[in-house]
């Protein structure tokens, strides 16, 4: 571990939470807490505003705090080898948060920052279309929280994304105009849905009770 140029590297210590003494480091803009027992960040992880970033890779972490979200500045974050199933809705806000193309794909991002957790939210394949379509989706789901209209038109999506059908507050979505050749039996639970378009999709048939 050390302090050098606005980096702090406390990886490998075997801390179990982050002491507040660094969280009173508002100098700091990169932070390494890697390869320690570190089951959540608190709250006051806001208060680093000087952020660019932030690895906590082999850890315990099991949620992000939504006041992550404040962390503008932060453009790496590094997240592999914890037990996180989600990412907070708040992390759209990270408008400068970027990771790289995947340099065996085309077309695909490079999702290592992410590998070795259990991610159902969003699907490892929406986080394959990058950050931008990653905070986009991220935003949409905020939103369709609050209006019930869910739009992810145009965005390369490669498939329909499971988790959505979990989401029985919707009554509109819109997936048009994607790479989406199946939709999941699971949709027809999505009780309150009143419009469902698909159109400029590939999908052969729908679910038989659709």
């Amino acid at each position: 571990g050390g302090y050098a140029l606005g980096v702090c590297d406390v990886s490998g210590t075997g801390m179990g939470s982050l002491r507040s003494d660094i969280l009173r480091m508002g100098w700091i803009t990169k932070l390494v807490l890697s390869y320690n027992r570190i089951t959540t960040l608190p709250d006051d992880v806001s208060d680093m505003t000087q952020l660019t970033a932030l690895d906590v890779s082999h850890n315990m972490i099991s949620s992000l705090p939504s006041v992550i979200g404040s962390l503008t500045t932060i453009r790496e974050l590094r997240l592999e080898y914890n037990t996180l199933d989600s990412l907070p809705k708040e992390m759209a806000k990270l408008v400068n948060w970027q990771y790289p193309r995947d340099p065996k794909a085309k077309h695909l991002f490079d999702i290592s920052w992410a590998e070795g957790n259990p991610m159902s939210f969003p699907h490892p394949q929406v986080l394959q279309l990058g950050a931008n379509h990653t905070r986009s989706f991220l935003r949409q789901v905020a939103i369709g929280e609050e209006t019930g209209a869910l739009e992810f038109e145009h965005r390369e999506l490669p498939l329909f994304p499971d988790q959505l059908t979990d989401f029985h507050f919707l009554t509109s979505l819109n997936l048009s105009y994607n790479k989406i050749d199946r939709v999941p039996p699971s949709v027809t639970n999505m009780v309150q849905l009143r419009s469902f378009v698909l159109a400029g999709n590939s999908i052969d048939r729908l679910p038989a009770r659709l």
